[in-house]
């Protein structure tokens, strides 16, 4: 992550405006992310986040100096939040079964997908296709890979095998990816997202014949 991002367009030093975090380098944030979902990254260009966001391109380089600080700034905040949501739905409970405690995860994840928005699937997706970037997407695979290591280990299944995870977790991403986009009833893409989702996370629990 030491490489040196190119841009795409012209830096602009940031001038002096409201701190990081305020309601508009909020709203930047979120038109960012819809833009890069509906165009992919590297098709999407300052102007369509600006259109996105409804936000001038002076009040954007008040905040940002290009697409690839928000792309960052993006994945930060969105790896952040559903980390911890993710902790709270595993972390310390006990789990009877590799499905229960996938369901845990899932519903986390559903939640703020389909409930709050968060558009962190497609974004980890495009961000592989970075190599400046890629440490983002590992880093949280390995996240959510510590966090279901133990609770499988304990109920009597072999240390997870990372190959297979990656695989699981990439097919969980673009699942969710899918669903944003369907046509289908909130309460449809939950119940496919469900099933879905916990189809391709059964692939990663394998019983230790010595337990």
């Amino acid at each position: 992550m030491n490489q040196k991002m190119e841009t795409t367009d012209l830096p602009v030093k940031r001038k002096r405006g409201r701190p990081r975090g305020s309601n508009a380098d909020r709203t930047i944030l979120q038109g960012a992310a819809k833009a890069f979902a509906d165009l992919g990254y590297h098709d999407c260009r300052v102007a369509d986040i600006l259109a996105a966001s409804n936000t001038s391109r002076t009040h954007f380089y008040r905040f940002f100096k290009s697409k690839e600080e928000v792309l960052k700034r993006l994945l930060e905040t969105e790896v952040e939040v559903t980390s911890q949501a993710l902790r709270e739905a595993i972390s310390g409970k006990q789990f009877s079964s590799p499905d229960e405690l996938f369901c845990a995860a899932i519903e986390a994840h559903l939640k703020l997908t389909l409930d709050q928005g968060s558009r962190l699937p497609s974004l980890l997706v495009e961000v592989d296709r970075l190599p400046e970037l890629r440490d983002y997407s590992r880093g949280y695979r390995h996240f959510i890979l510590d966090l279901l290591e133990q609770p499988l280990l304990s109920m009597g299944y072999l240390k997870p095998n990372r190959m297979l995870c990656k695989a699981a977790l990439i097919a969980a991403y673009s699942i969710q990816i899918s669903l944003e986009r369907a046509d289908m009833s909130p309460e449809e893409k939950w119940e496919t997202g469900r099933r879905m989702m916990l189809k391709a996370l059964q692939l990663i629990p394998e019983k230790d014949p010595d337990s």
